[in-house]
């Protein structure tokens, strides 16, 4: 599970364009 701050480190990281990190969940 991810916790809220990990889920906000990952939207910002796809606004950025690092959808790898959409595979690696």
């Amino acid at each position: 599970m991810l916790s809220r701050e990990d889920f906000l480190m990952i939207k910002q990281m796809r606004q950025q364009g690092a959808y790898i990190v959409d595979i690696a969940t």
